[in-house]
């Protein structure tokens, strides 16, 4: 798919930790969502991709199931 793709579609770096996938695939996309639920580490994967096609996202966490 990557050697046949015409820039039109979007990935997605789901806990992206330093942003090397990201940095890999924006090339290849026309934007890439980069995901993770930390502040510190978005801000490394910022640090680590200059590509204008990259959008950072903080996700929230929120548990689904009560703790008692």
């Amino acid at each position: 798919m990557i050697g046949k793709n015409e820039h039109k579609s979007i990935a997605l770096d789901y806990g992206c930790w330093a942003g090397d996938f990201s940095v890999f695939v924006a090339k290849y996309f026309s934007k890439v969502k980069v995901t993770d639920l930390s502040d510190n580490v978005l801000n490394i994967a910022k640090k680590n991709n200059n590509k204008g096609n990259v959008e950072y996202l903080k996700l929230n966490y929120e548990p689904i199931f009560d703790s008692k």
